[in-house]
């Protein structure tokens, strides 16, 4: 079985998308889950990484981005 290393992320990381070359830096905000009740016990799910970064045009953008999508700077 194949082992992977687990990286983790916390609010105020330097982060960036690793798919695209000429992706921004950005800088996480939050963890983001939903929870939601199955038979009457709430259940939490890992949605994303609440990013915040600025744009070419210098306006704040956001956006939830998959863990493994993202490399620490």
């Amino acid at each position: 079985m194949m082992e992977y290393d687990k990286t983790y992320f916390v609010p105020g990381d330097k982060v960036k998308c690793k798919h695209f070359q000429d992706a921004p830096e950005m800088y996480v905000v939050e963890k983001v889950t939903r929870s939601i009740v199955r038979d009457g016990q709430q259940e939490s799910t890992f949605l994303g990484m609440r990013c915040r970064w600025f744009s070419k045009n210098n306006t704040l953008e956001e956006g939830i981005f998959s863990s493994k999508d993202l490399i620490k700077l």
